[in-house]
């Protein structure tokens, strides 16, 4: 049911995405229209009674998080107040015990962002993580970037006729393909899954012609690449990309937008 209402939940946003002001009613009826069709009953009683269990599970997530948030907190403040004495006191041996508890805290506090932030299956950061630390309150980049959009051919097909496991497999290579090539060529880089489909990638490599010669070679190197699951299903990694770049302050959306516009036309063009 969470994977399914992600799926409505994001083709929803991708339609309603060139709107400056998208009013609830509009997103209500944009919702229902994708629910039915993916042939989803949202006024059955069973899918009723799934939404209050998601939206039961959720609450309590929420509330593990603000204990948890709370908990680090307190903590840390009473580690801090014991580091003052030790180092008054010029206890060493306290204050490495205490350092050890201070990393301990700083490792609770990263598992707990990296649930919030980062995408379950891919491990690589999600739209939290894009409004709340990379873009500016108005949605707008925060530096220049160098952005390209990534999206797979034939996700939900394969979804659909192979499972969850297949298209979650498949994503993890392409990602970890991408990545290692990011890293070997020496690049700086920024990987989020946007939708069920796409990824964005901001470079801070401003040379586009570089970073469009790398990424059509790695588009012609998964082309190339034949995958086999466990079951014998074959499965081709196939995407198409486009990539621009853009100045401080340009809003997000409209570069994305724009970027979406390239890889209709460059897929028509084909």
């Amino acid at each position: 049911m969470e994977n399914t209402l992600k799926q409505i939940t994001d083709e929803t946003f991708a339609l309603l995405l060139k709107n400056d002001v998208v009013l609830p009613s509009s997103y209500v009826q944009c919702f229902d229209k994708q629910a039915k069709i993916m042939d989803l009953k949202i006024h059955d009683e069973k899918f009723t009674q799934e939404i209050s269990d998601f939206m039961l599970n959720e609450f309590n997530n929420i509330n593990r998080y603000m204990d948890s948030s709370v908990n680090n907190i307190r903590k840390l403040e009473n580690t801090t107040l014991l580091v003052k004495k030790a180092i008054i006191n010029k206890d060493l041996h306290l204050i490495d015990e205490l350092s050890k508890a201070i990393n301990d805290i700083y490792l609770e506090v990263k598992n707990l962002s990296d649930e919030i932030f980062k995408d379950e299956f891919s491990q690589q950061y999600n739209k939290k993580w894009l409004y709340n630390k990379y873009l500016n309150k108005d949605t707008s980049f925060k530096d220049n970037v160098s952005f390209v959009l990534v999206k797979f051919k034939k996700y939900f097909y394969i979804n659909e006729k192979y499972g969850k496991l297949i298209s979650n497999n498949l994503i993890k290579y392409v990602t970890v393909t991408i990545e290692q090539k990011l890293k070997n060529e020496n690049l700086e880089y920024t990987i989020v899954r946007y939708f069920e489909d796409n990824f964005l990638i901001f470079l801070e490599d401003p040379d586009i012609k570089n970073i469009e010669m790398l990424f059509n070679n790695m588009k012609i190197l998964l082309d190339d690449t034949v995958l086999t699951s466990k079951m014998g299903i074959l499965i081709k990694p196939l995407i198409n990309y486009a990539i621009n770049r853009y100045s401080k302050d340009y809003i997000f959306k409209n570069a994305l937008e724009n970027l979406n516009n390239k890889i209709i036309t460059n897929t028509k063009d084909l």
